[in-house]
């Protein structure tokens, strides 16, 4: 392409002294100083560079102080072109044609690329996802552009020149170009729309599924409350019952003690009362004893008196005394 674009300058070079010798206000001579001026405004438009690509959706604004999407042909123009990058640029905002590849399309100069380890040298732009790809797939990596400034020019600075010399503009392949571009561009707005409402889609399927998972658990857990409930409640009057019950057999038992210590009270009693008569009858017999006894010793000391054995009388009563206490006992 250097080589074409020297040959047309030179030719350009000469068509221009050529018209030297003529009147400089021929149509024919203003013809050629216009095409020189529009060639030479034409080839100091163009650069040279590598193309690379970055996230723009950082959830920050680019150096030109706007938010950025994937879906936007948005361009990170080199620093050394952008100038310093604590200041909005000249650049920013400026529509930018771009070719590679047999490709070309138009761009908007977003943002700056700091320059250093090999990328975004003077010429080099940091494209946006969807520009990049436009060309190439993101695993490329990088690839080499010619660019220029302005939206009508172009990417081919030999067409461009060659139609500033001969009058004669391509625009068959243009109006393809353009066409491409378009149809390409659509197609990857619709791409991103059906992405998009498939993205929707599944995260509604999800949120309506966590909704039902959390529903699930949430009746779960009510019929396993539930259920505790209902034993708690069959323990409680388990526990009321067994405590009736408690009391009844409590309240049977003490009759029950009751009524044996009435029996025994009624046993004693009764045993008592035996005893008594038991006692009163020994009493009854002891005494008639000591009564028989003391008419036997009456009888034998009357019987004894008369004799006038008055030394054996002591004697004698103190043995039918002790006979006596004997049979009491």
């Amino acid at each position: 392409m250097k080589v074409a674009l020297t040959t047309l300058l030179a030719a350009a070079m000469a068509v221009g002294v050529a018209s030297g010798s003529h009147d400089d206000a021929s149509p024919s001579n203003l013809r050629r100083h216009h095409q020189k001026r529009e060639m030479q405004h034409l080839v100091k438009r163009a650069y040279n560079g590598d193309a690379t690509w970055y996230d723009v959706e950082t959830g920050n604004a680019g150096a030109c102080g706007q938010m950025l999407k994937e879906s936007d042909f948005v361009v990170a123009i080199n620093q050394p072109q952008y100038g310093s990058l604590n200041q909005k640029s000249s650049w920013c905002g400026k529509t930018i044609t771009i070719s590679a590849n047999g490709k070309s399309t138009q761009a908007r100069v977003a943002d700056a690329c700091p320059t250093g380890g090999g990328n975004c040298g003077f010429g080099s732009l940091d494209m946006s996802k969807s520009l990049f790809q436009f060309f190439n797939p993101l695993g490329v990596g990088k690839f080499s552009i010619t660019w220029t400034e302005g939206g009508g020019g172009g990417g081919n600075v030999v067409d461009n020149v060659v139609s500033a010399v001969t009058g004669k503009k391509k625009n068959k392949d243009n109006n393809n170009n353009n066409d491409d571009n378009n149809d390409w561009w659509a197609k990857q707005q619709q791409k991103k729309k059906e992405e998009e409402a498939a993205a929707q889609q599944k995260q509604q399927e999800e949120e309506a599924q966590k909704a039902k998972e959390a529903k699930a658990a949430a009746d779960q857990a009510a019929a396993e409350k539930e259920a505790e409930a209902a034993s708690s409640r069959a323990a409680a009057s388990a526990s009321k019952s067994a405590s009736r019950a408690s009391v009844q057999a409590s309240k049977s038992s003490a009759a029950a003690a009751s009524a044996s210590a009435a029996s025994a009270s009624s046993a004693a009693r009764a045993s008592a009362t035996k005893a008594a008569a038991r006692a009163s009858s020994s009493a009854a017999a002891a005494s008639k004893s000591e009564a028989r006894a003391s008419a036997s010793a009456a009888r034998v000391a009357a019987t004894a008196v008369p004799t006038g054995n008055l030394d054996k009388f002591d004697e004698l009563f103190n043995g039918l005394s002790n006979i006596v206490q004997n049979q009491a006992a």
